[in-house]
């Protein structure tokens, strides 16, 4: 699908939203209506909010300039509607973050169908089913998940275009710049935890995915791309997350991400009270978890979420937020953009 603009406008791009509405019209807010609004798919399920966004970006997409592409959650809400996949739709329907239980909750019929659910909510079925999969302009191509590694790339398969995990590790060979969400950036960056926006301009890709619904501290990314001399590009963030500010200077430590979807298996190397050494079975990279985010799965040791490695550098007087406070003696923060832990005796407010 060929997109025209011209250069006075913006282009507002985002991805996996995730059923997080209050910051979907956040972002929403920002644009002016004669700007180019893009939603690179995944806004629904993992969120409490599924139906209802799925109904506000439909509300959106009749707007002039707004775009919306299918990703693999919109994908699989229309494919398991099918007759031989009744077993992982009543499986799913079993899931409250997922559209087809909120689709049900609405209905308030206690044994929902595949065909019942088609029926009442139709128009939405079709609207999903009519969503492009892919834009371009003349400088960008815009996907939710990736382009095949080929110069016809108009020709990638449709797994590729909604599916393709690690996109940014394979690369691609087009002359344009990819922009695209499904996987978290921070499965791009070794050193550091972070969901921030990775442009990576040598690359020819920008990463929009913030973790959000994928992990249990993500953001909504939303980059704004405008033309003068030359692309300008600003990122913007939208979170939930309470601010502090730090009362005492805190040295970092670590050097690596830590724990990051989907390599989740551990090994243990040296337990301790609160952090304990790891080993992370797949790339062989040995970090600290905290060990309140360790547990046994069918007799191996597992991380149950993404867990940042390092402790974050913070000065007096500087603001943080403050993703989860509920461990003892230790926050789980971010600072411009990259998560870490900060002792509680360093912040306002934990004496």
């Amino acid at each position: 699908m060929k997109l025209n603009r011209s250069k006075d406008q913006s282009i507002w791009v985002l991805s996996d939203v995730h059923a997080h509405l209050s910051l979907l019209e956040e972002h929403w807010r920002r644009r002016k209506p004669e700007d180019v609004f893009i939603i690179l798919g995944d806004f629904i399920n993992r969120g409490n909010d599924s139906l209802s966004t799925l109904r506000k970006v439909m509300e959106y997409a009749k707007e002039p300039h707004v775009y919306v592409l299918r990703g693999n959650h919109e994908d699989a809400m229309l494919r398991f509607l099918a007759p031989k996949y009744q077993t992982t739709f009543e499986k799913i329907l079993e899931n409250p973050q997922s559209l087809y239980y909120q689709m049900a909750e609405e209905t308030k019929d206690e044994t929902p169908t595949q065909e019942m659910l088609k029926t009442h909510f139709d128009s939405l079925f079709s609207f999903l089913e009519n969503l492009p999969l892919f834009l371009e302009d003349d400088r960008y191509i815009y996907v939710h998940a990736g382009i095949e590694n080929r110069i016809d790339y108009y020709n990638s398969s449709k797994k590729s275009l909604i599916g393709e995990d690690y996109f940014y590790d394979q690369g691609h060979v087009a002359s344009k710049i990819v922009v695209c969400g499904h996987f978290p950036a921070a499965m791009y960056r070794m050193n550091e935890y972070s969901n921030n926006v990775l442009i990576d301009l040598h690359k020819r890709i920008i990463c929009m995915d913030g973790g959000l619904g994928s992990t249990t501290y993500g953001q909504l990314n939303c980059l704004r791309i405008s033309e003068q001399e030359a692309p300008i590009y600003k990122v913007y963030v939208a979170d939930a997350y309470d601010i502090c500010t730090i009362k005492q200077y805190q040295a970092p430590r670590g050097h690596h991400r830590g724990v990051c979807y989907p390599l989740y298996g551990l090994e243990m190397i040296a337990p301790s009270t609160s952090f304990s050494r790891v080993r992370i079975l797949t790339t062989s990279d040995e970090v600290y978890v905290k060990n309140e985010f360790l547990r046994m799965k069918d007799g191996s040791l597992c991380a149950i979420d993404d867990v940042p490695n390092n402790h974050l550098e913070v000065f007096p007087n500087e603001k943080i937020k403050i993703l989860c406070d509920q461990y003892p003696s230790w926050v789980l923060a971010m600072k411009n953009g990259i998560q870490g832990w900060v002792h509680k005796d360093c912040i306002e407010g934990y004496e």
